[in-house]
């Protein structure tokens, strides 16, 4: 009769637990796809550093990120930079545009 006893009570504990783990895998996974449609929705911005711009953009140096840098004012490069402490990243969607926008009044061969 204990064992009998026992066994139900077991079954029963069981039973609990997976209800409430179930709910919470159900609330989990709910959280889990919102976030990843809001992963989606939401384009992450592209920065490198200064010294990683001549691998990317081969016609900039270094030392021309280091001038667009300290004349930002002059050129409208600031919209360009973000300053996170002492380090310097280059948003480099900001950066094409930017590119874009100043190379409007060269002449074309």
């Amino acid at each position: 009769m204990n064992k009998n006893i026992m066994n139900e009570f077991i079954d029963e504990l069981a039973e609990r637990f997976a209800d409430k783990f179930y709910n919470r895998y159900e609330k989990f996974l709910k959280k889990f796809n919102d976030n990843q449609q809001v992963i989606k929705k939401t384009k992450a911005k592209r920065y490198a550093r200064v010294k990683e711009i001549p691998t990317l953009y081969p016609s900039f140096t270094a030392s021309s990120m280091r001038w667009l840098i300290f004349n930002e004012e002059t050129n409208n490069f600031s919209k360009c930079i973000k300053r996170v402490g002492r380090k310097v990243l280059i948003d480099l969607d900001n950066f094409e545009k930017w590119i874009d926008k100043n190379n409007e009044g060269t002449t074309k061969f």
